[in-house]
């Protein structure tokens, strides 16, 4: 089977099988150029931009433009890949920094505990052992 490529030009992709009517490969496919109305080939070339956050200048690849178009993103990346995965993993960890403890007396125990929030004084807080407890009553 003949098949046309894009620029016109014609190669044997396909050979059946006589024996099993089952298309054979003859040779590797060729990856889809890139191409604009009118069939010219539009090469993606790098791209040197600047990070917003630290001010370094970064490569926008080939590859990953590739990619920002295979996803449907229209905007070029705004910060470095460094910076990029800093800020994933200050989104991942809630904002960073550690919790904020409040020291507190249990309620039942009298044992001095810490609590990740400000304790209510209308409200019982107990420790660990004793909300559990607390809890399997319920």
């Amino acid at each position: 089977m003949l098949v046309p490529y894009l620029n016109g030009e014609v190669h044997r992709a396909f050979a059946a099988n006589v024996k099993g009517l089952q298309p054979q490969r003859l040779h590797e496919a060729r990856p889809k150029p890139n191409i604009k109305k009118g069939g010219a080939v539009n090469p993606v070339a790098d791209k040197n931009l600047t990070c917003r956050d630290c001010g370094k200048t970064f490569a926008f690849t080939e590859g990953e433009q590739e990619f920002y178009k295979s996803r449907g993103l229209m905007n070029e990346p705004q910060r470095c890949p460094d910076c990029r995965s800093a800020k994933r993993q200050e989104r991942s960890r809630g904002g960073g920094g550690p919790r904020e403890m409040f020291t507190v007396t249990c309620a039942q125990c009298g044992k001095e505990t810490q609590v990740p929030f400000q304790p209510k004084q209308d409200r019982p807080v107990y420790c660990s052992d004793c909300y559990s407890k607390q809890k399997a009553r319920r």
